[in-house]
């Protein structure tokens, strides 16, 4: 992206220029004119080095895993290294934007898909954690993931090769090779490390407000790209085990308690609104939630106590003043998920 005797190429001219408009017009779109300095995030310091002046496995002839697949050069689809933000009220995104959204305690973070669909990767923090926010358009996968390994900062890039359909990044300092939704270094010195995954939910901007209305956007021009959430699951991999939660059924039941590598987890959606997601571990002080979506909030059938179904804030009940712990998950299309995640399983099994 033959015949014996060779051919005069009759019309590579225009396969040429065709190719060289394309690359003009997604290069505008997805840079655009730069607006006004906004909110600078701290990660913007960042030093981008000559991709060719690093080592590159698949360039070296290093083994790589079976079906990996080189499709063009490192960052010839260009990270956001330098991004800038703005307060939601100053982004004129249309309600129905595709946005993947980033929370920590007191700060959120919306990204919108139209942009990543030409950029994929954003360099970036939240509340002074390094993290790393990745969209592959081909598989679906919505995911943030910590850019802190053994106490060293890493800044990736886009690898632009494909293994198991989805995207692979590179690290700048040794050049290995980062599967994007195992969060693992496939090839190159850092072979077999994983990245921490971080929470995260791809919804609409007008869901994503409703709950974090004092949210930071990146300051860039946004539209819908009518992701459907329904061809989606939901996965939780949690390094030893997986498990997908199809868009279809989870919407049917409001919520699913399930235990996936051992940890007791629930999957929300609110029925109503399939933009409306969360994962939560159900591990409370001293007990174990079983937990229920109701018009009410999501309650715990063992003690009564309601929560915030899509924060995991205690609101009232006996144990109110314990809130549920956001788990990392990411969205896949259906179709993906069983490629990623072959020794995976799917709710119900």
């Amino acid at each position: 992206m033959h015949e014996n005797r060779p051919r005069r190429p009759r019309n590579l001219w225009w396969m040429g220029a065709a190719a060289l408009i394309v690359l003009v017009a997604t290069t505008l779109f997805a840079f655009g004119d730069r607006p006004p300095a906004g909110l600078v995030s701290s990660a913007a310091q960042v030093e981008v080095p000559d991709p060719g002046e690093v080592y590159d496995p698949a360039r070296a002839g290093e083994p790589l895993p079976e079906g990996y697949r080189q499709r063009h050069g490192r960052d010839m689809i260009h990270p956001v290294y330098d991004p800038v933000f703005a307060d939601a009220g100053e982004v004129d995104w249309p309600d129905n934007t595709d946005v993947i959204g980033v929370a920590g305690v007191e700060e959120a973070k919306a990204y919108p898909v139209s942009h990543l669909n030409f950029r994929e990767m954003v360099i970036d923090d939240i509340e002074g954690i390094p993290i790393l926010v990745s969209w592959c358009p081909l598989c679906g996968t919505a995911m943030v993931h910590r850019r802190e390994l053994d106490g060293e900062l890493l800044v990736l890039g886009n690898q632009g090769g494909l293994w198991g359909n989805a995207m692979t990044w590179w690290d700048h300092d040794t050049g290995s090779i980062w599967s994007q939704p195992l969060g693992e270094a496939i090839a190159g010195p850092r072979k077999g490390q994983r990245l921490e995954p971080y929470p995260v939910t791809l919804t609409k901007w007008d869901a994503w407000l409703e709950i974090h209305p004092e949210t930071l956007a990146l300051d860039v021009p946004a539209r819908s790209d009518h992701v459907d959430l329904e061809q989606m699951a939901i996965v939780v991999d949690l390094g030893t085990d997986s498990a997908a939660y199809f868009v279809r059924q989870l919407r049917d039941v409001g919520a699913i308690n399930d235990t996936v590598a051992g940890v007791d987890i629930a999957v929300v959606m609110d029925p109503a609104n399939d933009q409306r997601w969360a994962v939560f571990s159900r591990q409370l002080d001293s007990s174990v939630a079983e937990l229920e979506l109701t018009d009410e909030g999501l309650v715990d059938t063992n003690s009564g106590t309601v929560f915030d179904p899509f924060l995991g804030l205690g609101l009232s009940g006996p144990l109110a003043e314990q809130n549920l712990g956001r788990l990392p998950s990411f969205t896949s299309f259906t179709s993906d998920y069983l490629i990623l995640f072959p020794e995976g399983r799917t709710w119900p099994g």
